[in-house]
Parts: C-alpha cells; structure tokens; sequence
C-alpha cells in the first residue's frame, strides 16, 4: 500500500505498509510512531525478521497481534532498547466482551474477560 496521510487525534499523519525488507531501513523506522507485527510470525518460531529496533525513536510503539504467555519475539527486543510495547491480549478481551454481549445480550462484568485471559495465560492481571 502507498503511504498516505490520514486524521488521528486531530492530526493528519502519514499511514502505510511495508514489506520485510522495510524492517531493516533506519530511515523508515526512525520516522515511525507506531511499529504492528500483523502476520503469523512467531506463533510457531522463536524468531522474527531482522529489524533496526534501535533506529526506532524513543517513543515508538512495538504492537503485536499475537498474545501469549509471556513477550513475543517481535517485543522482546523492543522491551530491551527501552520501547513501549503491547500484545494482542487486550484486542482478545474486547472482542470477547463484545461477542459475550452479542450473543447473551448483557453486558459482562467490567474486567471479567481480561482477569480470565490473564489467568489462562498465566498473567497476573
């Protein structure tokens, strides 16, 4: 996708993506504000692609798709240069408010889902 300017907050910002090969330009990744692993790896390896995490500025967002037990191998070494990170587990939750609401018509109770996903992951939460 070409990179386009887009409202956030107020604000027009640049949006875009990019290919594997992007990961390793110090230039595209000192520009980002926010850095999201949307494909598959690291559910079934212990590594992932090359990238230039010190290139990222100080306030960059590593955000994963992927949730589990303990940091994925996309934030792992985000967490080591220092860098904000987030997992999926928090997306799983909403939705599975949003389904429980859908499907049962009532609300669930505030915490219920993340407290259970915690749990199940073995999180404190």
């Amino acid at each position: 996708l070409a990179r386009r300017r887009v409202p956030v907050c107020g604000k027009r910002v640049k949006i875009g993506a990019r290919g594997l090969d992007a990961l390793r330009d110090p230039a595209l990744i000192g520009d980002a504000a926010v850095i999201i692993n949307a494909t598959s790896m690291g559910l079934t390896t212990a590594r992932f692609a090359e990238l230039d995490y010190a290139a990222a500025p100080r306030g960059c967002l590593f955000y994963d798709i992927i949730y589990s037990a303990g940091p994925t191998a996309f934030l792992r070494p985000a967490m080591r240069t220092g860098h904000r990170t987030a997992d999926g587990a928090g997306m799983l939750a909403a939705q599975g408010e949003l389904a429980f609401k859908l499907f049962n018509g009532v609300t669930p109770p505030k915490g219920v889902m993340v407290s259970a996903l915690m749990r199940a992951l073995g999180r404190r939460g």
